[in-house]
């Protein structure tokens, strides 16, 4: 089969059909994925080593011995109670015992105090929130990464975004291992935060890209598999280090990023993103090393994808022609005929008025097909080809639509509002739980695991749930469960004794809440796009994605108020996620609804309802 690998031939080619004719699922893009899936193992261990790190050290107040001797404490005169944060003395004298209260002066630990942050630094007492601080600084890096990393893979790709990432957040993780005290160790986290997610971002996209769109709802799944992986791997680790000092285990995690080396030589760029960006020469690299790996011949693959492109380009042509035919029949058709002979009688200019509807109609079609192929292509994750200049009737009148029209819209405003609270609550009970895991009863290492594992399942059934019952069901669904179960497990802590069987209550219904939360989270990614118009949808995202980061960035100081309160932070996260339940009543549901294109489509779909359930 003669094939031209011309820049023309290279640009019409349609990357679904390159997949396809390669083999959907082949050794190349086993090797691709596994080694994205390697990569991404390592995704959340700069976000929650602190569990491991800067856990708890059982402490006592020293007192300082100016204090003893100034009042004459001893053996025989006196005695001393080392409380956690400060010391009581009773001191006899001539006049009788005085009792005594004193600050530290210093601390004397349980544990050896190099095997956690905490205690090396002395976090404790008046400094405590310090501690809490430095996770928060993590939230608050992500935060400035996402906004001001996010465009990296657009503008050079997601092999060189991702790759360039990882090495500098395989440094920053090596080098926050040797920080000599508590400024540089968060200054690095704030860094490890930024670059963790100028890491992440370009993987999974990446991920979503290399198999046909078909495949793309699995790919969505595998990427939230994925975290739970990196999450369940971190216990064992961690568990192995125990003894060591928290310098060697975030060696040990820090080390896990020197993968990037790996993906240097092996991976390739996005086949999606070189041909939305025409680079034509590799294009046919990544064509010629898909082939070789998958036992294709380079030319019958590209042949046969080039021919299908040309098919599926002719075969939506020949759709609209004959979408226009049947738009203008139906106009034609509904024409009462008396009227028709009237007007044909009685106007001189009706061939003309006719003409004219023609004219109209055949615009409006023409516009409908371009922002069609608009939000195909943004569905895609590929940039519209700049529009042609054209006569007037022919021009998408679409006004233009900005965050300020979120603002001054109250429909806009209102949904806005809503999903920025769905966000934030979904962020912070579900960073909550994951760091108070340790707090819970039993092993610490195997509850963090168990956290993990119990987000697998909680993926599994979520997409099942988006796309049998809807997006709106799904999300009460889950963060109804969250909540309830939530608000038993505060119940439990605070009715219960410390018994074992209040402790494995108080797990399982934790772990109840994980999965719901899980679940809640994941789906609103796919919900909340679907309810912003197209001008206004990565705005819209990205404020809902900002909320979350200050949900995030509030979640670590919950551990300071369980100290004083255990039952607490469950009643205030129980409360949030049951408020979410009553406020996603009021939103519509999107499924089997097409993508919103502008502002009027999302003040229809309230005024009609729920009929998208």
């Amino acid at each position: 089969m003669a094939t031209t690998w011309d820049s023309a031939a290279l640009g019409r080619v349609e990357v679904d059909e390159v997949w396809k004719a390669v083999g959907r699922y082949g050794r190349y893009q086993v090797v691709q994925i596994l080694t994205l899936s390697m990569a991404g193992m390592s995704m959340a261990y700069p976000v929650l080593s602190i569990v491991f790190e800067g856990g708890a050290n059982p402490h006592k107040c020293r007192p300082s011995t100016s204090f003893l001797a100034e009042y004459g404490i001893g053996e025989l005169n006196g005695s001393v109670v080392q409380e956690s944060c400060k010391v009581r003395a009773i001191a006899n004298d001539s006049e009788g015992s005085s009792f005594i209260t004193t600050t530290c002066d210093g601390y004397d630990y349980q544990q050896p105090e190099y095997l956690s942050f905490v205690s090396e630094w002395g976090l404790v007492c008046n400094k405590a929130a310090l501690t809490q601080l430095s996770q928060t600084v993590v939230m608050a890096g992500m935060f400035a990464g996402a906004t001001v990393l996010s465009n990296l893979a657009d503008r050079f790709g997601r092999k060189r975004a991702h790759v360039g990432c990882h090495v500098t957040l395989l440094a920053l993780s090596l080098a926050m291992a040797f920080m000599p005290n508590y400024v540089s160790f968060v200054a690095t986290k704030f860094f490890i935060g930024v670059f963790q997610q100028g890491y992440m971002i370009p993987l999974v996209i990446h991920l979503l890209e290399i198999l046909p769109t078909e495949q793309r709802a699995f790919m969505g799944v595998f990427g939230s598999v994925l975290w739970a992986f990196s999450l369940m791997s971190m216990a064992p680790i961690a568990f192995v280090m125990k003894t060591y000092s928290w310098r060697d285990t975030q060696l040990v995690f820090g080390a896990m990023h020197a993968v990037c080396f790996l993906e240097f030589f092996v991976l390739d760029e996005s086949l999606r993103w070189l041909v939305a960006n025409h680079r034509f020469q590799d294009i046919r690299h990544v064509i010629c090393k898909a082939s070789k790996y998958n036992h294709r011949d380079p030319d019958v693959v590209f042949a046969t994808a080039l021919e299908r492109s040309d098919a599926l380009r002719m075969t939506a042509s020949s759709l609209q022609t004959a979408d226009v035919n049947h738009l203008l029949l139906t106009v034609i058709s509904e024409e009462p005929e008396e009227e028709v002979e009237e007007a044909t009688s009685e106007t001189p200019g009706a061939e003309q008025e006719g003409n004219k509807r023609v004219e109209e109609q055949q615009s409006q079609t023409a516009q409908l097909e371009e922002t069609s192929g608009q939000e195909e292509a943004r569905q895609e994750g590929e940039e519209p080809e700049p529009e042609q200049e054209r006569e007037p009737e022919a021009t998408m009148r679409v006004r233009s639509e900005g965050i300020l029209d979120i603002i001054k819209d109250p429909d806009m405003r209102f949904l806005t509002l809503i999903m920025l609270y769905i966000w934030m609550t979904n962020s912070l009970t579900y960073y909550g739980i994951t760091l108070l895991s340790s707090s819970l009863a039993g092993n610490p290492y195997l509850n963090f695991f168990l956290g993990g594992l119990i987000e697998i399942p909680s993926n599994v059934v979520m997409w099942m749930g988006l796309s049998r019952f809807g997006r709106k069901k799904t999300v009460i669904v889950f963060i109804s469960l969250a909540g309830i179960s939530l608000l038993m497990a505060s119940i439990v802590a605070a009715v219960s004794g410390d018994s074992a069987a209040t402790g494995v209550a108080q797990t399982t219904l934790s772990m109840v809440a994980r999965f719901g939360i899980t679940g809640s989270f994941n789906a609103i990614w796919v919900y909340t796009p679907e309810l912003f118009p197209t001008n206004l949808r990565n705005v819209g995202v990205g404020i809902a994605s900002s909320s979350a980061r200050i949900g995030g960035m509030a979640a670590p100081f919950f551990k300071l108020l369980s100290d004083v309160a255990i039952w607490a932070p469950g009643v205030i996260f129980s409360v949030a996620c049951l408020l979410v339940t009553f406020l996603l009543t009021l939103l519509p549901e999107t499924r089997h609804r097409s993508l919103p294109q502008s502002i009027v489509d999302v003040k229809r779909w309230r005024r009609e309802g729920n009929k998208g359930n």
